[in-house]
């Protein structure tokens, strides 16, 4: 009876520790995968130099830059185009920081910018000029689809 007993109780353990082995290997394998994403990622962010962070006014200036140059501003325009950018910046930057908001309440606030920022420009630019505006958001849109894919 006690050789019996014996016997199983050997099994018993040699399956518990085959069983125990198997999960330590499948941990170690997975936390070795990990690493090498982690080091891959690190390898890629290293070819592109990092992005020197632009204050809201920078960005400002550099978006109604590039308005001006696509859309054939004046100056004026320029201006007032570099104040409305300036201003939705901050006000998204705000929204972004808040930690009280939900996601969902910070796409809202954040679609409901991009609309005031589009009214805005309706009152600043030509309708060609507010047209060409529309298509290259859309083919910028587009663009940015096909990249995902």
């Amino acid at each position: 009876m006690n050789v019996i007993k014996f016997r199983k109780m050997k099994a018993i353990k040699t399956v518990v520790l085959g069983m125990t082995l198997i999960a330590g290997f499948a941990v170690n394998a997975q936390e070795a995968d990990h690493t090498k994403k982690e080091s891959n990622s690190t390898e890629l962010r290293r070819e592109h130099p990092p992005k020197e962070k632009l204050t809201p006014e920078q960005k400002a200036e550099k978006k109604a830059q590039k308005l001006s140059e696509s859309l054939g501003l004046s100056a004026a325009q320029t201006e007032k185009i570099r104040i409305i950018e300036l201003g939705i910046i901050q006000k998204n930057k705000a929204v972004r920081d808040n930690t009280s908001y939900s996601e969902e309440q910070k796409k809202s606030i954040l679609k409901e910018n991009r609309k005031a920022k589009m009214n805005m420009f309706a009152e600043v630019l030509t309708p060609e000029q507010m047209e060409k505006y529309k298509a290259d958001l859309k083919a910028k849109a587009e663009a940015k689809k096909q990249k995902k894919k």
